[in-house]
């Protein structure tokens, strides 16, 4: 995962720029139809909101063309005979209304093709052109024929036009055309080659029976006319008219022979017809006779190739006397091959590829495997045209074949890639299974044998379309299960390396996989899949994943739960805040009630808290709230009333925050301030943050910012303030913005942080100060609420006392005294170091004093005795290190240029929580990691003064560590990457291994460096005490 999240830091800046190109377009593409694979190299496919349409289309399309096979056919039956025999179509008769009423169905067969030539998705002029140019002329004359025909306009010695219907028994040919395109597409050749057999017999079978019936016509005709006729001089016309039907036809067969027959012509049409026949239907005769002995010769071409294979296999296995029971199984699955829909000698490729470029063959790759992979929501996603991440995505994937019975990998193996289905069928099985289920071959069959209990079964699943261990692709994993094929199968396969590679060039896809990857392992972790079948992942998991990451919802506007929400009640948050502070506060309880009420987005049913599963910050916004309103009506028992022993807030402390925060706010001051609570927690939740363009994403208080200006329709409280309330909600979260409270409580920020509270002071009005700090202090004392609303458990005296002391010294910065000038920013910060170090009975004389006391704060140090050991591990450091740690504790980021380390605070409790670690050791490491980065010119290789460093990941494996070696281990394993925000160090997999234990470090040289770190150390020890005690004898 390091790898991915590598990537993810180094891509995140300019994939935001590409977020927010697409976030531009977002809302000029909610009323419009995108195509996913709108470029050349992609699959196409319809949208989601009209592939419903498409397909009840294609049925319809389907169903019609079935109907048009068997009219086809009945009038390619039943027309030469209602020629010949014209008392089958009587007024009143069956055929009779059967030709009233089927020129109907032709019309609407016209009015359908040329629907279909407008609707075609590729090309609908060429089509619609093609169908006018060829098509309906044939269609609309035949119509014709049919209108005239029923209208009765055709004299009876004209009826022979009414064979013109048969011109219709072209669009046959047309329609199976179609159907054998589609057997094809699916390999079915088999049927195609007896579809074409059979078409040649029908073809031969309605020519002579249209002839046949043409022959009896003739005759009739001469009867009618007083001419000599074949049908009176046989005496054919005393037969029935089955009888007469067979006597045609055998006229006509005996045409095709030397053999003498005893009917013949009598008069010179019926001469000139059988000269016709003659002449006409022998070639044509034997052009389909030729077809169907090529197509049989074709079939037994293949089967004699099968039988080939097969006795090549068998003599090679016997000239090399291969043992029998693995002659029988290779050639059994040499059988299951060949009988497979994939075999080889089915699925050749044509000679026609030979003439085509290779930017054809290449398009025509990534079609078909990207066909497979879209049925997946991420690599669909991943697809998209507007990313032209496609062809890289598609050769990131190479294909595999296996016969039945292969593994594609074992339970135990290192995993080494996803496997993607494409066609035969697979099982994957549990270890259970595969001690009490045999698979076994017979015939052609794959049949399953328990040898124990039938609900061994219930642990084998058969996979025929899939997406197996695509953990793989983010997590180191071994497999717990065995995968293998029950047919000859094909796969597609990809291995991490090959995956991020592909995708190295797309910054975009780069940060939607790594978030989704994150979402996907969070899961699986949660419901135990990491350790057990972990190879398929139920689809509500990958969808869920997919949907969290942010290019989801800007490639498909509207599909986040954010969209739902407009239609919240309207909130007026003014009258309640009149309402409290003119009566009496009640009980927590009932004030909860209250504020639910009046407050729409904390309602717990239909609020926007509720609805995006966010109840703990919810209930931390409302002690938030209460904390405010307790402070602001001197609420002090209540403040306390979860609070015990001689931790409990003091009433001197309480009071003295309260004087410092609580000034005369007007009504809308304090509806803002209500309102500001209520909603800050909103912009922890990464739902939320996606309805703010993605360059607003980077915190909290930017995503709230720009929901305070721009996404009010979200938010019915913030919508029901004045204007001029909403300004004072807008000015306090730019100050939040530039300036972390909770940050400058424990020292993690730096004087610059404080330089640029000073200058956003400058432009915003002083109320504004006052309510940034009161909003601060009441969001520290609502952390707490997810626990209890009963109180604050966060604000005891000790940290009461810290409050105190920052909201004193930040208080200096409004100089409202007038006495001299604004303190400068490096003024404000170190006063507060110093008395923050006052509070621990320290007296700052020197620098030295500022950097223990701003170590006192990083470690959270309240408490005399916690300082006198921190002192004690300080003393212990060299003097190289402490020159170090002078230079990260004290440069100030503003006028000299300064490392930030962000969760130091986090790393230094971590390891002093941490027996065999413990601070000294943390702050040797510090020294170190410092050095590794300017090394690294990491300071040097940005331009602002203040350059941040992200330890996020060391913090974390703090408190796990054995001991320094260890840490060090990891360190030299980490990666140091630069990018737009700055310096981020990310463990490796190799650092993880270490701590678990996995990966053992035999080197020689990391010995060596350790034993000359200590003799060092034994060194600067012991000149340090030769420097004391020659200054001592000279003094």
């Amino acid at each position: 995962m390091e790898d991915w999240s590598e990537s993810f830091v180094v891509n995140e800046a300019e994939a935001t720029m590409m977020y927010n190109w697409l976030y531009g377009q977002r809302r000029s593409r909610r009323n419009a139809t995108v195509s996913v694979f709108s470029d050349p190299l992609m699959v196409e496919s319809p949208e989601d909101s009209t592939k419903w349409w498409w397909q009840l289309f294609s049925w319809l399309d389907l169903i019609w063309n079935i109907m048009t096979l068997v009219l086809v056919a009945i009038d390619t039956i039943f027309l030469p005979v209602s020629l010949a025999w014209p008392s089958l179509v009587q007024t009143g008769s069956f055929w009779f209304f059967y030709y009233e009423a089927t020129p109907y169905f032709w019309m609407m067969d016209i009015v359908l093709a040329i629907t279909l030539a407008l609707t075609d998705k590729n090309d609908c002029r060429s089509r619609f052109r093609s169908y006018m140019c060829q098509a309906f002329p044939r269609d609309a004359s035949v119509v014709l024929v049919d209108i005239f025909l029923i209208s009765g306009l055709v004299d009876e010695d004209f009826r022979l036009f009414t064979m013109l219907r048969l011109l219709r028994a072209l669009k046959f040919r047309a329609v199976m055309s179609m159907f054998e395109n589609r057997l094809a597409t699916r390999g079915n050749m088999v049927l195609v080659y007896w579809s074409t057999i059979l078409q040649s017999v029908m073809s031969i079978l309605v020519v002579n029976h249209s002839l046949a019936c043409a022959m009896f016509y003739i005759g009739r005709m001469g009867k009618l006319w007083g001419q000599p006729n074949w049908i009176e001089t046989y005496e054919v016309e005393n037969q029935s008219d089955a009888m007469q039907y067979m006597t045609s036809f055998n006229l006509l067969i005996a045409q095709y022979t030397p053999a003498p027959f005893r009917y013949r012509a009598q008069n010179e049409i019926e001469q000139a017809a059988i000269l016709v026949i003659i002449l006409t239907c022998l070639p044509l005769l034997g052009a389909q006779i030729a077809k169907i002995t090529g197509t049989l010769n074709l079939m037994n071409e293949k089967a004699k190739e099968r039988d080939h294979v097969k006795r090549d296999l068998q003599r090679w296995l016997h000239k090399t006397k291969v043992p029998s029971q693995l002659n029988q199984r290779m050639l059994a699955s040499l059988e299951d091959v060949l009988n497979s829909d994939e075999s080889p000698l089915e699925v050749k490729d044509p000679m026609a590829l030979r003439f085509l470029p290779s930017t054809l063959l290449d398009e025509l790759r990534v079609v078909k495997t990207g066909q497979r992979l879209a049925s997946h929501p991420l690599y669909k996603m991943l697809m998209d045209a507007r990313l032209s991440a496609a062809g890289n995505l598609v050769a990131a994937f190479h294909s595999e074949a296996c016969v039945m019975g292969e593994p594609l990998f074992k339970c135990g193996d290192r995993a080494e890639g996803m496997f993607v289905t494409v066609s035969g069928s697979f099982l994957l099985k549990t270890p259970q299974d595969e001690s009490d289920v045999a698979l076994e071959e017979s015939g052609n069959n794959s049949q399953i044998r328990s040898k124990s209990l039938i609900s061994a079964l219930s642990e084998m699943t058969d996979v025929r379309e899939g997406f197996v261990a695509e953990l793989s692709l983010f997590n180191e994993l071994s497999h717990s299960s065995l995968f293998t094929s029950v047919t000859y199968a094909k796969v597609l396969k990809t291995t991490a390396k090959d995956f991020l590679k592909a995708m190295h060039n797309s910054p975009a896809a780069l940060v939607a996989i790594h978030e989704y990857a994150v979402e996907l392992l969070r899961q699986a972790k949660r419901k135990g899949k990491i350790k057990d079948r972990w190879e398929l992942l139920e689809d509500h998991c990958i969808e869920d994943s997919v949907r969290i990451t942010q290019l989801s919802e800007l490639l498909t506007p509207g599909s986040g739960k954010m969209h739902d929400l407009k239609g919240m009640e309207v909130s007026n948050i003014s009258d309640f805040v009149e309402q409290t502070l003119q009566s009496p506060l009640p009980s927590p309880e009932e004030f909860q009630l209250g504020l639910k009420e009046a407050f729409s987005e904390l309602n717990e049913y239909l609020g926007i808290y509720a609805q995006l599963n966010h109840q703990e910050e919810a209930k931390r916004a409302i002690l938030s709230i209460l904390s405010a309103m307790w402070l602001l009506k001197d609420d002090y028992e209540q403040m306390v009333a979860c609070q015990k022993g001689e931790a409990k807030l003091s009433r001197s402390t309480w009071t003295a925050i309260q004087e410092l925060v609580c000034v005369d706010f007007t009504e809308p001051q304090l509806a803002a301030l209500v309102v500001l609570l209520g909603l800050r927690g909103l912009s922890k939740n990464s739902e939320f943050a996606k309805l703010c363009p993605p360059s607003e994403r980077r915190s909290p208080e930017t995503v709230l910012s720009y929901a305070v200006n721009e996404l009010q329709m979200y938010l019915p409280s913030l919508a029901s303030l004045p204007p001029e309330g909403s300004n004072y909600v807008a000015s306090t979260v730019r100050m939040l913005g530039q300036f972390s409270f909770p940050q400058f409580l424990q020292a993690e920020n730096n004087p610059h942080s404080v330089w640029m509270l000073q200058s956003v002071m400058k432009v915003e009005d002083p109320v504004i100060f006052k309510m940034f700090l009161l909003t601060q202090v009441c969001v520290l004392c609502g952390v707490t609420g997810a626990v209890t609303v009963k109180g604050s458990l966060f604000l005891n005296e000790m940290n009461g006392r810290s409050v105190l002391k920052t909201l004193q010294c930040l208080q200096s910065i409004l100089a409202s005294d007038g006495s001299g000038p604004k303190p400068s920013a490096q003024a404000v910060y170190w006063n507060y170091m110093v008395e923050r170090a006052e509070a621990l009975q320290l007296k700052v004389q020197q620098p030295g004093h500022l950097a223990l006391a701003r170590l006192a704060c990083l470690t959270r140090a309240v408490e005399p005795n916690q300082l006198r050991s921190i002192q004690k591990d300080w003393n212990s450091l060299s003097d190289r290190q402490r020159d170090a740690l002078y230079e990260i504790f004290l440069l100030d980021g503003h006028l000299q240029k300064a490392f930030l380390f962000q969760y130091l605070p986090l790393f230094l409790s971590n390891a002093v929580s941490n027996t065999d670690l413990g601070l000294k050791n943390a702050l040797v490491f510090l020294v170190e990691l410092y050095e590794t980065l300017l090394n690294h010119r990491c300071l040097t290789h940005f331009t602002g003064s203040t350059v941040n460093v992200d330890i996020f990941s060391l913090a974390g494996v703090a408190t796990e560590v054995e001991d320094l070696r260890m840490l060090r281990q990891c360190l030299e394993r980490a990666r140091i990457v630069k990018h737009l925000n700055g310096v981020t160090v990310l463990l490796t997999k190799e650092s993880y291994q270490i701590i678990s234990g996995q990966l053992v470090d035999h080197r020689r040289e990391s010995e060596i460096l350790e034993s000359l770190r200590e003799q060092q150390m034994r060194m600067e020890r012991s000149l340090q005490r030769s420097k004391q005690n020659v200054m001592a004898y000279i003094f």
